[in-house]
Formats: C-alpha cells, sequence, structure tokens
C-alpha cells in the first residue's frame, strides 16, 4: 500500500480542495458557500491571466453545458442562489484540475493523504446513518448525503490517480465504493462509475 504522511501543501488547488469539502459540512454556514465559489473564481482568473496552456476538449463542453442547464434552473428560482453556488463551485473545480493540471502530480500525496484523514475522522466523528424519505442513509458529518458522498468520490479519484496500484491499494478503494453505496446519492454512482471504468480502462 502507498505509505503517505499527512501534511499540509501551500498550493491552491490542495487548499481549494481541503476547504471545499470542510465547507460542505456546515451547511447551514451560506456564507462559506459564497466564500468558497469565490475563490474558485479567483484562482480561474488567475490562470487565465497567467495563461496556462488549456486545450479544449468535449469534457468541456459537456460541463459547461451542464452549468447552462444549472444557471436556466437557478434563473427560474433566483432565492435559490446558494445552492446554485454550491453546484456551480463543484463544476469550477473541474475547470481548476484542467488549467493546474501540470501540478497536480506536486499536490498528489499531500491531497490523498489528507483526503484519507479526514475520511476516517467523518466516519468515526459523524452521526453515522440517517432516515432520508424513506431510505436509510450514511452521512458521516455532513448535513446532506450527497455532500459525503460527494467528499468520498473525491477521495476515490485522487486514490486511483497514481496507476501503480497494489492490491492493498484496493482495499481503501472498495471502502470509499461501499460507502458511497450507504449513502444513497444515486446521482454520484453514475460518477463512481465513470472513475472506475476510466481506470480500469486505461490503468
Amino acid at each position: 500500500m502507498k505509505q503517505l504522511k499527512v501534511k499540509i501543501h501551500t498550493h491552491p488547488i490542495y487548499i481549494f480542495w481541503m476547504l471545499k469539502i470542510i465547507f460542505d459540512m456546515f451547511y447551514q454556514l451560506k456564507m462559506l458557500t459564497v466564500i468558497i465559489t469565490a475563490f474558485a473564481i479567483l484562482l480561474l482568473i488567475i490562470a487565465i491571466t497567467k495563461r496556462f496552456s488549456l486545450k479544449p476538449c468535449i469534457s468541456d463542453t459537456i460541463v459547461i453545458l451542464i452549468a447552462l442547464m444549472f444557471t436556466g434552473s437557478w434563473l427560474k428560482s433566483p432565492e435559490l442562489y446558494l445552492d446554485y453556488l454550491k453546484i456551480i463551485s463543484s463544476l469550477l473545480l473541474y475547470f481548476l484540475g484542467r488549467f493546474y493540471v501540470k501540478d497536480i502530480d506536486t499536490v498528489w500525496e499531500s491531497l490523498t493523504s489528507s483526503l484519507l484523514f479526514a475520511l476516517v475522522i467523518v466516519c468515526l466523528a459523524g452521526k453515522g446513518t440517517i432516515v432520508w424519505g424513506s431510505a436509510v442513509t450514511y452521512r458521516g458529518m455532513y448535513f446532506f448525503k450527497t455532500d459525503f458522498a460527494v467528499m468520498l468520490c473525491y477521495f476515490l479519484i485522487t486514490w486511483i490517480y497514481n496507476k501503480k496500484m497494489e492490491k492493498t491499494d484496493f482495499i481503501p478503494l472498495a471502502i470509499a465504493v461501499v460507502l458511497i453505496v450507504l449513502c444513497n446519492a444515486r446521482i454520484i454512482y453514475l460518477c463512481t462509475i465513470v472513475a472506475l471504468f476510466i481506470f480500469f480502462q486505461y490503468r
């Protein structure tokens, strides 16, 4: 298994990603959503002004179309702007990854180890399951099950980013998948399946 040491990194991608998963825990503090979205926009502006290379691809178009779809829905209910910003901040994370892709190797170990440590804390210190509608779902320390599932998906993607996977490395991977299923956040199922498909297809 990868020998990871939990350590803090000063790269803006690391800072944004860690703040994102922490801020999502405190959904009731609405201003945090505004702050993290503004931070993402600031990082994108910096990337654009520094002329970081970005070759357009089909996934860029798909993400932009998704953003436009959510924007159209938000315009029909402007009072839900905080929910809109929360979704947009996640979509902006995609473009941050695209612009700062050359720096990913620099922050990978710090990001992966920090996410693994945070995941353990969230699972151990959380309230566990909650009845959501008619289903029992697992949410850890998060207010919404979907936010916890998103964090798990973040961890899954960073964990499999290093293609040199040993047999024992699949244990955290399997645990993350099981927890995503327990969260019962079905929209994240698709993201998980796509990430795993890409990994097993090109590893």
